[in-house]
């Protein structure tokens, strides 16, 4: 459905609104909204990119814009690479032409 495109499209949007939500404070209050709505129903098609998603964030949400300076899109870019988060970070380091290292954690400790 056009509700499921729109909510993964959103979901994976790492260079617009999980940068802006975490540059200004409520990432982590974004990923509860997500794992409150996963647990109450999000669309069919965009259930797996919720479960991505969730799982990067809880795994380096204490990273991001921290002293180690990660960003949403070197999480993403982290993630295991069979995942919906890695492939569209992957395409949107692509798209800023940003050069980028593949280092990714094995799917068991994510």
């Amino acid at each position: 459905s056009s509700d499921a495109r729109l909510t993964r499209k959103l979901l994976l949007d790492f260079d617009g609104i999980w940068r802006r939500a975490f540059e200004s404070g409520y990432g982590p209050a974004v990923l509860v909204d997500v794992a409150t709505a996963l647990q109450k129903g999000v669309p069919a098609a965009a259930q797996a990119a919720a479960r991505d998603v969730c799982r990067m964030l809880r795994f380096f949400a204490h990273r991001i814009n921290g002293p180690e300076g990660m960003t949403i899109l070197d999480a993403a870019l982290q993630s295991p690479t069979d995942t919906l988060v890695h492939h569209a970070a992957r395409k949107v380091a692509r798209t800023l032409g940003r050069p980028f290292t593949v280092m990714t954690l094995p799917k068991e400790e994510w």
